[in-house]
This record gives structure tokens, C-alpha cells and sequence, in this order.
């Protein structure tokens, strides 16, 4: 069953009382007032780096003297006597365009190489097959036989083979025979019993007359 939504069971809405520090305000800490800040100009490292390089001095230099030129010199002792020279003979070039002479490289022949062969030791002559060359033995003649090839023996084979597949499927033809001749009989049997299971036999007549 469904309640009624009448006024008694409506909730009543009550606010809660103000705080007394809004009326008398909030309870902050104190901060200590700052002293007030004195501009001060910026010194750089500009003129420190100015007065710290040393000033430059002048220095004295000491005049130049040259030394005074040997005597030798003008009477011609080391000056260098140069011969004159022939007069130079032109020449006409000889230009290789026509035919270039080209040197072609040829190596230098090897030495030849001489091959002689040592002599051979007496030993191999006098006694063969010992030091020397090995001593073969002679074969005897080979004899002439005539191939067998095992054909009869396959045919042989293949006849008894093929003579037990054919005794097999007799013996397997004559049960399946067996089989079918036994299951007419069982059938021919059955047969018979269901009719005579079948046959109507009348049940027979009341008497209604009773002898006097």
C-alpha cells in the first residue's frame, strides 16, 4: 500500500546558528611589519677589471747601428765569378704522332730447369716383390657358366599362390552357402509355426437343449 505524501511526514528544514567570529571577526596571527628597503646603486665588476690591468709602459728601444760593409767585397775576392753561357741553338721538335715508339716490357727468360732422374737400385731387378715392384699373382681362366634365372621358381610360386587364393574362396563361397541354406530352414520354420499360431479354431456350439 502506498504511503500519503501529507504534511506530517514532511521533514522541518532548521538552520544552524551563526558563528560568533563572523560578528567579531577571525582570530589571525599577527605578522611583524617589515623595515622599509633603502635603494642601493649596483656596483659592477666593470671598473674593478679596469683599475686591475696594469697601465702600459713604453719601452726603450736601442737604436740600430749597422756594421761597416769587409773591404773584400769591393775588390771582388768573394763575389762569385760567373762564365757566359753558349748561345742557345734552336732545334726542331720531333713530335712521335705519326709513330709513337712504345717500349714494351719483356721479362727476363727464367733459367731452365734440367730434370735428371736418379738411378734406379739394383735391388728391384734382382729380387721383385720385395724392395721394389710387389709381385702379382697370375688368375686362373675364368669358366663360362650359363645364367640361372629363377623363372620357374616364380612360376611355381605364382601357380601355388593363385591354387590357395582359389581354395580359399571355395571354402568361403561353400560357408556363405552353408550360412544361407541354414537361415531358409530357420525361416521356413518360423514360417510355419506363425501359421499355425494363425489358423482360426471356433469354439463350439452350446448346448441349449437339456435331455428329458
Amino acid at each position: 500500500m502506498a504511503q500519503s505524501s501529507g504534511p506530517e511526514n514532511t521533514t522541518q528544514f532548521k538552520a544552524r546558528s551563526v558563528p560568533k567570529s563572523v560578528y567579531s571577526g577571525a582570530k589571525l596571527p599577527e605578522v611583524e611589519a617589515k623595515p622599509i628597503t633603502i635603494p642601493e646603486t649596483p656596483q659592477f665588476a666593470s671598473k674593478n677589471r679596469a683599475d686591475s690591468r696594469p697601465a702600459y709602459v713604453e719601452e726603450e728601444v736601442a737604436p740600430f747601428k749597422a756594421r761597416p760593409v769587409p773591404k773584400e767585397v769591393y775588390l771582388g775576392s768573394l763575389m762569385a765569378v760567373v762564365e757566359p753561357k753558349p748561345i742557345t741553338v734552336p732545334e726542331t721538335p720531333k713530335c712521335f704522332a705519326g709513330g709513337l715508339e712504345r717500349t714494351i716490357y719483356e721479362p727476363e727468360p727464367e733459367p731452365e730447369y734440367k730434370f735428371k732422374a736418379r738411378d734406379m737400385p739394383r735391388e728391384i731387378y734382382e729380387h721383385p716383390g720385395k724392395h721394389g715392384v710387389p709381385t702379382i699373382p697370375r688368375k686362373d681362366a675364368t669358366i663360362p657358366m650359363t645364367p640361372n634365372f629363377p623363372t620357374e621358381a616364380r612360376r611355381l610360386a605364382w601357380e601355388q599362390k593363385k591354387a590357395e587364393q582359389e581354395r580359399k574362396e571355395q571354402e568361403e563361397a561353400a560357408r556363405r552357402a552353408e550360412e544361407e541354406a541354414l537361415k531358409a530352414v530357420a525361416e521356413k520354420e518360423e514360417l510355419s509355426k506363425l501359421r499355425e499360431t494363425l489358423v482360426h479354431k471356433a469354439r463350439p456350439v452350446p448346448k441349449f437343449y437339456h435331455r428329458e
